[in-house]
């Protein structure tokens, strides 16, 4: 059941995204400046939800999440929790190779999601090279948010899960006396609840970040095109 549900909102929110290339109006798209640099088409911040901030690189695959908690950062198979005064919580104290993506601005209106003009050399337009490239970056910055949500939710769901699993005896539903709730039965429910939770987790988190990054990479994806002509 639980991957079913994860591959339909899976499906759904990639569907809501493709939609979105092909319909978004001319007023999404970019008003070049000639004399300006080319943005970073590579990099995307956006609000996911009032103080939660989501930056991904498609670059070197790295996400950071900001809260007014703390900021968890990943890259690759390295991550790192750090608090918001800036103490490590747990993961790496630092990487390799510092993500692009770390240094981002936490405020969206600081660096909006850029309109991804890319710099034209002198050979003939591929609009399907072109076309393949920007839905390439969209599906890319999906599956990073969806990864990193589903993560976060996951973590989330199953603390939450755990603690309600050991109060209601496994039940998920009436509370227990203390005198009756054995170490065993303590236990169970705390792997029953954490699995239960933790799998809803899973599916809220990657569905509550995946959906808004994945509709603003197709904007991103039709700007990109509208700016070369191509749609």
């Amino acid at each position: 059941m639980k991957k079913t549900m994860v591959g339909a909102v899976s499906i759904g929110t990639l569907a809501i995204a493709s939609t979105v290339i092909f319909t978004a109006g001319s007023a999404n798209a970019a008003t070049l400046d000639s004399a300006a640099p080319a943005p970073d088409s590579h990099t995307m911040s956006v609000e996911i939800a009032p103080g939660v901030q989501y930056t991904g690189n498609t670059d070197d695959n790295s996400t950071v999440f900001t809260t007014g908690l703390g900021t968890l950062t990943t890259k690759g198979a390295q991550f790192q929790v750090v608090d918001a005064q800036g103490q490590l919580l747990a993961g790496d104290a630092s990487f390799d190779d510092a993500p692009p993506a770390a240094g981002a601005p936490a405020d969206a209106s600081a660096q909006p999601i850029p309109a991804t003009a890319q710099l034209v050399d002198d050979a003939a337009p591929n609009p399907q090279a072109d076309f393949n490239a920007a839905l390439g970056q969209a599906a890319t910055q999906f599956g990073l948010a969806t990864g990193v949500g589903g993560l976060v939710g996951g973590v989330a769901g199953a603390a939450v899960g755990c603690a309600l699993g050991v109060a209601t005896g496994g039940t998920l539903s009436a509370l227990v006396s203390v005198g009756s709730l054995t170490p065993l039965g303590a236990l169970g429910g705390c792997l029953l609840g954490g699995s239960t939770v933790g799998g809803i987790g899973t599916i809220v988190g990657g569905a509550a970040a995946g959906i808004p990054v994945g509709i603003l990479s197709a904007v991103q994806a039709y700007n990109t095109l509208h700016a070369a002509g191509e749609a």
